[in-house]
C-alpha cells in the first residue's frame, strides 16, 4: 500500500513538474511562434513590394512625370485637355496612377476625380482665376491642391521621400504668398474630403 502511495505521489509530482514547466515555457513558445509568423509575413510583404517596385518603376516614373507636368506646365497642359486627345491623355494618367500608386495615392486620385466630375470641362477646372473669389476660382484652387497632393503621394511611392503638397504650388504660382489664404482654404476643404475617404493626413 505504501509503495502504491509513493508511486502515486511520484506521478503527481512528475505531473505537477511537467505542468509547471509547460506553464512557465508556454509564453516563450507562444511569443516565438508569433515572432516567426510576423517575420514570415514581413518577409513576404518586403519581397512583394520589391518585386512590384521593380515591375512598376518606369510606369510609376512616367505617371509621376505626367502629373508634375500638369502643374509645372499648366498652360500647355490645359490646352492639351481639349477634345479626344485630351480625354485619352487624362485617362492614361488616371490609369497609371490607379495601377501603380499606393492606397493613399488612389484615395487622392478618386476624391480628386469626384471633385472634377462636379465641376465644368477639364480645361476650365485647371484655371484657378485667383482673386476673383467665385466658385470657378474655388474649384480651380481645390483642383490644384488635389493635384499637388497626388504629386506628393506619387513622389513618396516612387522615391520614399515626403514633401509638403503646398511646396508644389509654390514652384508654379508666382504670387503664391499674395494668394496663400485662398490656397490654405482650398487645402482645408481638400483635406476634409480626403479624411472622409479614409486618407491619413
Amino acid at each position: 500500500m505504501a509503495t502504491l502511495q509513493t508511486i502515486l505521489l511520484i506521478l503527481i509530482l512528475a505531473g505537477l513538474t511537467f505542468v509547471g514547466y509547460w506553464l512557465k515555457e508556454m509564453p516563450k513558445i507562444f511569443n516565438g511562434k508569433m515572432m516567426e509568423k510576423f517575420r514570415r509575413e514581413n518577409e513576404k510583404d518586403i519581397q512583394r513590394e520589391a518585386f512590384f517596385r521593380q515591375l512598376k518603376g518606369d510606369d510609376l516614373a512616367d505617371s509621376f512625370s505626367q502629373w508634375v507636368s500638369a502643374i509645372i506646365e499648366l498652360d500647355s497642359f490645359t490646352n492639351k485637355m481639349n477634345g479626344k486627345d485630351g480625354e485619352k491623355l487624362l485617362y492614361d494618367m488616371q490609369k497609371k496612377a490607379l495601377m501603380y500608386g499606393s492606397e493613399q495615392t488612389v484615395i487622392v486620385l478618386s476624391v480628386m476625380f469626384q471633385h472634377m466630375y462636379q465641376s465644368n470641362a477639364i480645361e476650365n477646372r485647371m484655371v484657378p482665376n485667383i482673386g476673383k473669389n467665385n466658385k470657378k476660382e474655388q474649384n480651380g484652387s481645390m483642383l490644384m491642391v488635389f493635384i499637388s497632393y497626388l504629386i506628393a503621394n506619387l513622389k513618396f511611392d516612387f522615391t520614399g521621400y515626403r514633401i509638403d503638397p503646398l511646396d508644389v504650388l509654390k514652384l508654379k504660382i508666382r504670387d503664391y504668398y499674395k494668394t496663400e489664404k485662398d490656397f490654405l482654404e482650398a487645402k482645408k476643404s481638400v483635406e476634409e474630403k480626403l479624411k472622409d475617404a479614409g486618407y491619413k493626413i
